[in-house]
Order: C-alpha cells, then structure tokens, then sequence
C-alpha cells in the first residue's frame, strides 16, 4: 500500500500526546545517535524486544519518523483497535498460535512490507520474534533479510535498503518513572549482500543476521553466560542499574554494567560466581561516582502532596495495566496508555468543576497550578 509510506497527519498527531506520555512515565530517557537517522530511503529499524508495544512508540518518536510496525495479529481483533491500529501503520502477523490456516495470510502482508520499502517507507520489525524481559538477546529469525534482500533483487530500480540497528535497555520493564536507554548504531547497508544472496540463499541470510546480531548486542545488555544469567542479572540489578538512581545519570550505570558484562564474556563459566563479581566491583573504582545525593525529605513532602489529586489516575492505570494483561512485557505498555487517555479527562473535570466558582484570571490561576501539580507528582513516583 502507498498510503503507508506517505506522511500521516492522523501520525503526526498522536506523535505529540504519545511523546508526553513517554516524557511522564519515564523519569529519564537516554538517546543515543551514532549516526544520523537516514533519509529518503527504504529503512528497517531492528530492536531488541523486551516490553511490548513501547518499544515500537520509543523508536518511532527518537527517529522523528512515521514507521510502519508489524504487530501480532490477536490485537487486531477489536474493530476498533483494529482502526486505530491500522491508522498508526500498524499490520499484524500471523503465529502459529493463531491458526495454521491464518500463516498464508502473512504473505500478503510481507508483500505489503515489500511495498513500502520500494516506495522509500520505513518499518520497524523486532527480529527475535516474540518479546521478553531478559537482558539477553534471542535467536534471530530471518525475516528481515528475506524480506529486504528479496525486495531488492525483484526491484531493479532500488539502490540500496538500510537496516538500522537499535538497542533499548529499561531499568525497569513494569515501573512508572524507571529510566530508558535508546542507542542507535550504524545502519547496514543491504546491497551488500546481494550477490550472496543471488548465489546462496540461505548463506547470505545466515552472514546477515550474524552481523545484525552483533550490532544489536553492542547497543544493549547482553549477558550471555546462560548458566549464570541470573547471578549476573542480580548483581547488576542490585549494584548498578535500579538501586537509587533518583540523582545520577542512567547512560553512566548503563555503560558500568556494560564494561562488567564484557569483561564477563572472558571469564570461564565457572569463575562467574557473586564472590568474584564483588570482587571485581572492588578492583574498579567507577562505581564510587555511584553515591546518591542524600534524601530530601522536604521534596518527597512537597511531591507528596502534589500526588493527592491525582491518586485516582495512578491507581486505575496501575491496576489495569497490572490486571488486564498476564503478559508482564505489556504491564507498563497498559499503564502508559491508560494513564495518556485519563489524564485529559481528569483535567478537564477539575476545570469544569473549579469553573462553577471561579472566573477569568482566577481560572487561569487554577489550571496552571494543576499542571504544577501534575509536575510534581511525577517526581514523587521517581525510582
């Protein structure tokens, strides 16, 4: 389809409201650009996938683009979500779980795929497959190299199809106001692959995701020692990334578990244990910048009051987001999204209601303090 790859005004504005949201529920967000976003060409953003469907809102609003995102298909059964979904770009596919009989529908709609790159769109596909909150990435499927290879060699008029590497690391993957880290690494070039791809299939698919996998893993967390996953994950869950981070910069405790997960990947399997992660913790004196500014009780007194006419909005957004999903990967997609389609409600309502005894400059008055409010209650919630 080519209204895919044309600007969407509909895109352009839930942009604003979805960037808020993003702003509020995150108490830090660390973009990282190695190189620029490209332009006016075919491109697929490729992510690691650790939290459902804000994984796909934080690409497309870093990249300032309108990318079209492949969704699985048992959310596309809501006429209404499926409108909405469809109005955002939004194309389902098809699992086994759905169906047998429903896996042919997806041709269509890698052809649809095929479309929109010809015609300089942009798409954002999560090429493990399936999300999850490990800090570890999966397997990756081959789909995005079938897919832009295949175009390419059936499009002759093509130059080239980037695929733009992207990882997203959450100190948190179900809290309100965690921090979020979004690095952007260098985009592939896929033409470089094509006459592989011409002469050996299934070599060039393989070559391909082999470098994509290493370009994913440089721009995350990825602990591959498998037997050891979770003293690893403990440690620096416990020493690095979620212990008070209320004053220090998140892209700091990012690099820090970073450093330590690759010095990691030398060590034998054997030698990973909690004595010798301490240990190493000791040797290296970075983590002494890690000392937090001493509580001000006066602040979390001040934030707190701000909170109290906003209780009601965290607590349904908390629990639905919690109780509407089994799916741990979709809990904070839930809250954000409620918490986006209350807050205009909630506003509106103190100002309709403060309306019936005030006028003019005295109402101006109120709704600014309102939005004051709102501010600092943000803050109380910091992690």
């Amino acid at each position: 389809m080519e209204k895919l790859s044309r600007f969407s005004l509909f895109y352009a504005f839930m942009q604003l409201p979805v960037t808020l949201t993003l702003h509020c529920f995150y108490k830090r967000m660390v973009v990282r650009k190695h190189y620029p976003i490209p332009k006016d060409v075919p491109v697929v953003y490729c992510s690691n996938h650790q939290n459902a469907f804000l994984d796909a809102l934080l690409i497309a609003i870093v990249t300032n683009t309108q990318p079209a995102s492949l969704v699985r298909a048992d959310v596309f059964k809501n006429p209404i979500a499926k409108r909405f979904l469809n109005a955002l770009k939004m194309m389902p596919v098809f699992r086994m779980r759905d169906g047998f009989n429903t896996l042919s529908q997806n041709d269509s709609i890698f052809e649809t795929v095929r479309t929109l790159l010809r015609n300089n769109g942009s798409i954002i596909i999560f090429p493990e497959g399936n999300h999850g909150d490990r800090k570890q990435l999966r397997p990756l499927k081959k789909g995005v190299g079938r897919i832009t290879l295949s175009t390419l060699a059936t499009s002759q008029e093509m130059q080239d199809v980037l695929v733009l590497p992207i990882g997203l690391e959450y100190s948190n993957h179900q809290n309100f106001r965690s921090s979020v880290m979004v690095e952007i690494g260098k985009p592939i070039s896929m033409k470089t692959y094509l006459n592989q791809y011409n002469e050996n299939e299934a070599q060039a698919l393989r070559s391909f995701n082999e470098e994509l996998k290493a370009a994913i893993s440089e721009l995350m967390l990825d602990i591959r020692h498998r037997s050891k996953y979770n003293v690893v994950h403990d440690f620096i869950d416990e020493h690095i990334l979620t212990t008070h981070t209320s004053s220090l910069d998140f892209a700091f405790r990012f690099d820090l578990a970073r450093k330590l997960i690759k010095e990691i990947d030398t060590w034998p399997e054997d030698q990973v244990s909690k004595e010798e992660l301490l240990k190493w913790w000791k040797e290296h004196p970075e983590w002494k910048e890690l000392v937090d500014s001493p509580p001000r009780w006066w602040f979390k007194l001040l934030t707190g009051i701000c909170v109290i006419p906003w209780l009601p909005l965290y607590a349904i957004a908390k629990n639905v987001g919690e109780k509407l999903t089994d799916d741990t990967q979709f809990v904070s997609s839930l809250k954000a999204v409620v918490g986006m389609l209350l807050f205009p409600i909630f506003m509106l309502s103190y100002v309709f209601l403060a309306s019936c005894c005030i006028q003019g400059i005295e109402m101006v008055g109120f709704t600014g303090a309102m939005l004051l409010s709102f501010w600092g209650s943000l803050h109380f919630w910091n992690d």
